[in-house]
């Protein structure tokens, strides 16, 4: 998945900007949809975080098996 650095709440946005690079892809570890939302556990990153946050992407050259910063 590819950090946007853009939506979700402004607390949840504000914390996964401290973790995520914007641009950079990531590797999923686990996804939990409901009817009205989404989180999604990345590899080597502690917590979940809002899937609007992020978007699906094929790349994968600059995947990330865990947080960049």
């Amino acid at each position: 998945m590819k950090f946007l650095g853009v939506n979700g709440y402004p607390s949840e946005l504000e914390e996964a900007k401290k973790i995520f690079t914007v641009g950079e892809v990531y590797r999923v570890h686990d996804c939990d949809v409901q009817s009205w939302s989404h989180s999604i556990q990345f590899d080597g990153v502690k917590g979940r975080y809002n899937g609007v946050m992020f978007e699906l992407t094929t790349e994968l050259s600059s995947t990330h098996n865990g947080a960049g910063k």
